[in-house]
C-alpha cells in the first residue's frame, strides 16, 4: 500500500490498559531466574532461535550460547578465561550469527572484533572485523564503537567509526559476504546502528548541525518505499523498523507508526492523541508487526515501559524502568527479567511468539 495513502485516524479511543493476566501468565519469569548466572538475550529470530550472552558467577567472563528452533544450546564462543569482555549486539540469518566482542564495559574506548558463526558448519567463529590498535588521522582513540551488526542472506552489515581530520564524527556502514569473504564500504557519514527494513538497510544521520535524517541503502530486490513522513520528519530523535513497518519520534516526544497493512502513518502519542497527557519523554523503540515498546514517563513523571499492541489499539505499561524490559523480536515478543542483585541491565528472558500473546484488551475493558 503506497506511503502517500490517507493514515487513519489518530486512535480516539487508544488508552491506557492493566496488563492482563494472559500476558503475566506468558511472560512470568522464568526458573532460576534469582540464581547468579544471568543470560543476556541478544535476538531472536522469526524462526524461534535465539543468541544470548551468559554471564557467568562472579565476573568469571561470558559464553555466547545459540538455540535452535528445537531447542538444542550450542557454545559458540567461551570468553571465560577473559574476564571484562562482552558480547553486544548480534543478529542470525536462519544460518549464520553475526556478533561483536568488546574487550571491556568502556564501549566508546574498548576494542572491539566482529564474527561470524555457521550454524550449520558450527566450528569456530570467524573474525570479519576490528578495531585499529591506533589512533584515528584526527587523533580520535582508535577503538570507537562497532555499532551492532546485522545479518541478512550470508552477508553481515555493521557501521563503524572512520573519522577524517575534517570529519570527526563520521562512520563507515560496511558489509562483510561469508560467500567471497570480501568486505566493502557502502556509505559514510555520521551514522548510528543501521536497520533492516525489507531488503534495504536504513540508517540515521545525525549531525551536530542540522536537521537529522534517514538514508535507504538498498541490498535486495524487494526495497520497500519508506514513507515522506519519515524522510521529511522535523525533530527526528530515534527510530525503529521491523519487517515492513516503522516508528519514529519527532518533536514534542510525538511517536509516529507506519504499517503498510494499516493504510499510512498513524500517530501514536504526542498532541491530539488520546495517550497526550499519559505519555512523554519517549525514547527507545523496538518494534515488530503487532507491537511496538517504548520508554517513556507517565502522568506522574515516573519512567516505564509501554508496550503499544496494534491489534487492539492499547497500551499497557509493565514495572518502572529498570525492572524488566518487554522487547519485541520479528514474530516474538521477549520480557527480559532482571534481580535486584544483578549488576546486568538485562536478565533471564521469557520469549513467546506473537501468536501465543494475545491482544491486549480494547479500551472498553482494563482486564482480561
Amino acid at each position: 500500500m503506497p506511503a502517500t495513502q490517507a493514515a487513519p485516524p489518530a486512535g480516539a479511543g487508544r488508552c491506557e490498559v492493566q496488563l492482563p493476566q494472559t500476558w503475566q501468565d506468558a511472560l512470568g519469569a522464568p526458573r532460576g531466574a534469582d540464581q547468579d548466572d544471568f543470560a543476556t538475550l541478544l535476538t531472536v529470530h522469526d524462526d524461534g532461535s535465539r543468541a544470548e550472552a551468559l554471564y557467568l558467577e562472579a565476573d568469571e567472563g561470558v559464553v555466547l550460547i545459540w538455540t535452535s528452533a528445537n531447542g538444542e544450546q550450542v557454545k559458540v564462543m567461551d570468553l571465560s578465561d577473559t574476564p571484562g569482555q562482552q558480547v553486544l549486539g548480534a543478529s542470525f540469518d536462519g544460518r549464520y550469527l553475526a556478533f561483536s566482542v568488546y574487550e571491556n564495559e568502556e564501549l566508546f574506548s574498548s576494542p572491539w572484533t566482529g564474527f561470524v558463526w555457521d550454524s550449520a558448519e558450527r566450528g569456530e567463529a570467524t573474525q570479519i572485523a576490528a578495531s585499529p590498535r591506533e589512533d584515528y588521522p584526527d587523533g580520535a582513540p582508535g577503538a570507537m564503537p562497532l555499532m551492532y551488526p546485522l545479518m541478512n542472506d550470508g552477508n553481515a552489515y555493521w557501521v563503524q567509526s572512520d573519522p577524517t581530520e575534517e570529519e570527526r564524527d563520521y562512520r563507515a556502514l560496511k558489509s562483510y559476504d561469508v560467500g567471497t569473504g570480501q568486505t566493502e564500504t557502502l556509505a559514510r557519514g555520521p551514522f548510528d546502528k543501521p536497520k533492516f527494513f525489507g531488503d534495504s538497510l536504513l540508517v540515521g544521520s545525525w549531525p551536530h548541525d542540522g536537521q537529522a535524517h534517514v538514508l535507504q541503502v538498498p541490498i535486495g530486490a524487494d526495497v520497500p518505499e519508506v514513507p515522506a513522513e519519515l524522510l521529511d520528519a522535523q525533530g527526528l530523535s530515534e527510530f525503529a523498523a521491523g519487517g515492513d513497518s516503522l516508528a519514529w519520534v519527532t518533536t514534542q516526544s510525538t511517536v509516529h507508526l507506519y504499517d503498510p497493512n494499516r493504510g499510512g502513518v498513524e500517530t501514536i502519542t504526542g498532541p491530539g492523541t488520546a495517550m497526550a497527557e499519559q505519555v512523554w519523554e519517549v525514547g527507545t523503540l523496538t518494534l515488530n508487526d503487532d507491537v511496538l515498546t517504548l520508554y517513556g514517563q507517565d502522568s506522574e513523571s515516573e519512567y516505564h515501559q509501554y508496550v503499544y499492541d496494534s491489534r487492539s489499539e492499547s497500551f499497557t505499561s509493565h514495572a518502572p524502568l529498570g525492572s524488566s524490559d518487554f522487547h519485541a523480536y520479528p514474530g516474538h515478543l521477549a520480557l527480559h527479567h532482571t534481580d535486584a542483585q544483578d549488576k546486568h541491565l538485562q536478565g533471564r528472558a521469557v520469549v513467546r511468539p506473537m501468536d501465543e500473546v494475545p491482544p491486549l484488551p480494547d479500551c472498553e475493558k482494563s482486564t482480561d
